[in-house]
C-alpha cells in the first residue's frame, strides 16, 4: 500500500502492510438506522471533538514559516496531526532547523518552559496540570528537540511555550488541546438504504473515534445468496496511489460508483479495508448492508 500522507501537516505516516488477518465490523443495520447515519458528501465532520473551544480567545500557535526570533530556518512543527490526544498521549512541537548549520551553531541560551492547563468549560483555569522546562545552549541543541506533555485524562487543556534569554522572553505560543478517552469508532456509510440497477452509489468513511485511521479508494461489492456473501467486483479506485487519513472526528470525501444494470434484487453490502492509527490495532474491514430492488 502506499504511503499514508496527510497534506495540510507536516507529519507523514509511513506505508503499513495488511496482513492476512482482518478484523470484520459488519453493520446490519435496520433501514431506520441506516437513514439517520449515511453519507453526506457536503460534509467532512462526524464530531467537532474541538467545539467546545470556539467561544474562547482564539489560541496562538507557530506559524508554519521560519520563526524570526531563532537562528535560520527555525521552524516548530506540531508533533501530532491533531489538536485530540486519548488519554495517556502527548502534546507539543519539534524545533527543526530548515537551513544547515555550520560550525558549532549559534550559541542560543535558551530557557523553554511548556505548562499544560487545564480548563472549565467557559475557559478560566482550574488548574497546571504539567509543567517542564529546558535548557537549550545553542542551535546543534534545538535541532531536532521536542518539547511535548502528557495529556493525564480526559478534559479541555491549553498548552502554552515560552522561549526566553537572559534579556527576558523571546516569544510565547498557545494552543488547544481536547484529551479525550481513546476510542476507535469508524463505520462505512452509503447516500441510501435502497437502490435500483444502474444507480450511483456514495460511500463515505466515517470516524467518529478518538483514533485516526488510514484506507485507500476502492473496495469490494459482494451479494447474499444461498445463506452466503458471494464477492462481485472491486470498486474503482480513481486511479489514485496515495492512502487517505482521517483523524478524530473526521468524515473522509465520497467515492461514487455505478450499479450494474443487470444486478437482480436483494440483500447486497460494500466493504473496505481500514488501517487504525493505534498500538497493535488489526486492519480491519468495514462493511454497510443495502438493498437492491427492481
Amino acid at each position: 500500500m502506499a504511503a499514508l500522507t496527510r497534506t495540510c501537516c507536516s507529519t507523514r505516516w509511513s506505508a503499513v502492510c495488511i496482513g492476512p488477518a482482518l478484523v470484520v465490523l459488519a453493520l446490519l443495520a435496520s433501514p431506520s438506522a441506516l437513514a439517520a447515519d449515511h453519507a453526506d458528501c457536503q460534509t467532512r465532520t462526524a464530531v467537532d471533538y474541538l467545539a467546545p473551544f470556539d467561544p474562547l480567545v482564539p489560541p496562538h500557535p507557530p506559524s508554519r514559516r521560519p520563526l524570526s526570533f531563532g537562528p535560520p530556518g527555525f521552524e516548530l512543527d506540531q508533533l501530532a496531526p491533531e489538536q485530540v490526544v486519548g488519554s495517556g498521549g502527548v502534546f507539543g512541537y519539534a524545533a527543526n532547523l530548515k537551513q544547515p548549520m555550520s560550525g558549532a551553531g549559534r550559541s542560543l541560551n535558551w530557557t523553554v518552559v511548556a505548562r499544560l492547563q487545564r480548563l472549565r468549560v467557559n475557559g478560566t483555569l482550574q488548574e497546571t496540570s504539567k509543567r517542564r522546562s529546558w535548557q537549550i545552549p545553542d542551535s546543534q541543541t534545538l535541532d531536532g528537540h521536542i518539547f511535548a506533555l502528557d495529556v493525564p485524562r480526559p478534559g479541555l487543556y491549553r498548552f502554552s511555550i515560552q522561549f526566553s534569554n537572559k534579556a527576558g522572553p523571546l516569544s510565547t505560543f498557545t494552543q488547544y488541546v481536547r484529551g479525550a478517552r481513546r476510542r476507535l469508532a469508524t463505520s462505512l456509510l452509503v447516500d441510501r438504504t435502497e437502490y435500483l440497477p444502474g444507480d450511483e452509489v456514495s460511500i463515505q468513511v466515517s470516524n467518529r473515534g478518538t483514533e485516526g485511521v488510514g484506507y485507500g479508494e476502492g473496495g469490494q461489492l459482494s451479494m447474499f445468496q444461498d445463506g452466503t456473501w458471494v464477492p462481485l467486483f472491486s470498486l474503482p479506485t480513481g486511479g489514485k496511489r496515495k492512502g487517505i487519513v482521517l483523524g478524530a472526528g473526521e468524515r473522509g470525501r465520497c467515492e461514487r460508483f455505478f450499479l450494474p444494470v443487470d444486478l437482480i434484487s436483494g440483500t447486497y453490502r460494500v466493504e473496505k479495508r481500514i488501517i487504525p492509527f493505534v498500538d497493535r490495532a488489526e486492519p480491519r474491514v468495514l462493511v454497510r448492508v443495502f438493498t437492491i430492488g427492481i
